[in-house]
C-alpha cells in the first residue's frame, strides 16, 4: 500500500502545527521573563523569533528544548515543571516540522514523499 504526504503539510495539519509553533513560542518568552538569570532573555528571543516565524524550525525546536530545561531548573517548583512540560512540545515540534504556513515551506518547497 503506498500512502503520501507532504512534509510542509497545509489546511488544518498546517494550522495546528502554526498553533503549536506560536505555543511554544509564547511559553518560552513568558519562562525567560520569569528566569532570575539575564542571560536567557536575548537567545530566547532569537529562538521565539524563529519559531514565530518558522525560520529553521527542527533547529529551533531543539533549541527551545535546551532552553526550557534551563529555564525550568532555574524558575524551580510547579512553573519549573510548566516550562520543562512546554520544553517537551518544542522537541515535538522538532521532530514534526513547520508546516506549511511557514518560512521553512517557502525556502524549501512542498515537497510529496512517497512511502512503498
Amino acid at each position: 500500500m503506498t500512502r503520501s504526504f507532504f512534509q510542509y503539510p497545509t489546511g488544518l495539519v498546517g494550522w495546528a502545527l502554526l498553533l503549536l509553533r506560536l505555543s511554544v513560542a509564547a511559553a518560552l518568552a513568558v519562562g525567560a521573563t520569569l528566569a532570575a538569570a539575564p542571560w536567557v532573555e536575548w537567545p530566547v528571543l532569537l529562538i521565539v523569533a524563529m519559531l514565530v516565524l518558522g525560520a529553521l524550525t527542527r533547529i529551533a525546536g531543539a533549541c527551545g528544548l535546551i532552553a526550557a530545561a534551563l529555564i525550568g531548573a532555574d524558575i524551580g517548583g510547579q512553573l519549573g515543571l510548566f516550562a520543562l512540560l512546554h520544553g517537551l512540545a518544542s522537541l515535538a515540534l522538532s521532530m514534526i516540522g513547520a508546516g506549511g504556513y511557514s518560512i521553512d515551506a517557502r525556502i524549501f518547497g512542498r515537497k510529496v514523499i512517497a512511502l512503498e
